[in-house]
């Protein structure tokens, strides 16, 4: 599991890290969210690396280039691979 976040005003190539507890599972998942401008740069991955990508609550934030960032996820998906 990877996560991008799109915050403008974020260095593209920072990262956060955060902690998720669920106590009545006795579980602690740590999720590292990267910071990237999704109009602008590549993702920071490499090109077919992913089965499936899920892009929530995005695209209507994504306002100059839309088109650049559904490219890098192209890029960044297998053959087959699926958005959703």
């Amino acid at each position: 599991l990877e996560l991008v976040d799109y915050f403008q005003g974020a260095a593209s190539g920072t990262a956060e890290a955060r902690t998720v507890r669920l106590p009545a599972l006795a579980e602690e998942h740590r999720f590292v969210s990267r910071f990237c401008d999704l109009e602008r740069d590549p993702l920071p991955f490499a090109a077919e690396s992913f089965d499936g990508a899920l892009c929530c609550e995005v695209l209507e934030h994504v306002t100059r280039d839309p088109v650049a960032m559904l490219t890098e996820i192209h890029r960044a998906l297998r053959a087959e691979g699926w958005l959703m």
